[in-house]
């Protein structure tokens, strides 16, 4: 059975966070196409209107579509030649043969059009004007080179006052928080953190257009993934507000990678996208929920 809302009382080191608002389950669509490098979707954005996307794979895939829609519903895919994202050379990432090179995970539309990308085992994160161009790489923060292999930058995130939120994948302990790095200015920082509630890590971020923050978070489990999303309010640069929106039963989901935040006519939606790890008994699939608060 699905759940239709959760409330939990959280602790935060500011004080008790409010109770959970509802996310209510609209719909999961099963995504399937034929070739080899379909899969792995780590990333995921959607557009104004709830059915153009684009989406990135964890071997640097990219792809743009079209979500089909029934009374709101997602009832199909239509989408395009899945392509390769760039080097700052223009030559495809996946041509250059490097294990570590194209690990892309995070994404987030920039302003005034294209795309940031973060990569993590060679952490890094990457602008395009568009899904055929080469990348721009952003400044490099030394502090990106300490994180362990498969823990790096996984989630990417852009506030409605174009700074960027780049946040890995753990912390250094179940009981240590998430570092989260801002970049503005052409600066990066690290002075902002991210509670962690549990062994759950992070797979994906995004804003909504109040600025309020959307972690989705995955915990693997004997029988199956859990997925959770968390909201964090702010002011003026401080956490005042966490919640916990969705929290999945084990295997009620795939391995939900990549979240787009968007609103809908019946207000907030949140679009889930899973990594099927390029494994026969895994899917690829959308998950949407309505929050209802």
């Amino acid at each position: 059975m699905r759940p239709n809302s959760l409330a939990l009382s959280l602790t935060l080191c500011l004080g008790t966070a409010a109770h959970g608002g509802q996310a209510e389950f609209v719909g999961a669509f099963e995504w399937e196409r034929p070739e080899s490098y379909f899969g792995g979707w780590s990333g995921l954005e959607i557009g104004a209107d709830g059915e153009e996307f684009l989406a990135i794979g964890d071997r640097s895939q990219v792809v743009e579509g079209r979500l089909l829609r029934e009374n709101g519903v997602i009832v199909g895919v239509e989408a395009g030649t899945i392509g390769g994202l760039q080097a700052t050379n223009g030559v495809e990432i996946h041509s250059l043969k490097s294990p570590t090179l194209g690990d892309s995970e995070g994404l987030a539309a920039a302003p005034g059009g294209g795309f940031f990308v973060s990569f993590e085992d060679e952490d890094r994160v990457w602008r395009y004007d568009g899904p055929s161009s080469a990348a721009e790489p952003l400044p490099f923060e030394p502090n990106f080179r300490r994180f362990s292999r498969n823990s790096g930058l996984e989630a990417l995130a852009l506030a409605p006052d174009d700074v960027l939120f780049a946040i890995p994948e753990v912390s250094d302990g179940a009981d240590i928080p998430f570092p989260v790095f801002r970049y503005r200015d052409g600066v990066w920082d690290s002075t902002l953190s991210l509670p962690r509630r549990g062994n759950f890590r992070i797979s994906g971020a995004d804003f909504d257009p109040d600025g309020r923050l959307y972690i989705l978070e995955r915990i693997v489990t004997p029988i199956g993934f859990r997925s959770r999303v968390r909201r964090f309010g702010f002011d003026e640069g401080r956490i005042v507000r966490e919640e916990v929106l969705m929290a999945s039963a084990p295997g009620e989901h795939d391995n939900l990678e990549g979240i787009a935040v968007w609103s809908a006519p019946d207000g907030l939606r949140i679009t889930l996208i899973s990594d099927n790890n390029f494994r026969w008994f895994q899917v690829t699939e959308f998950v949407e929920y309505r929050l209802t608060d």
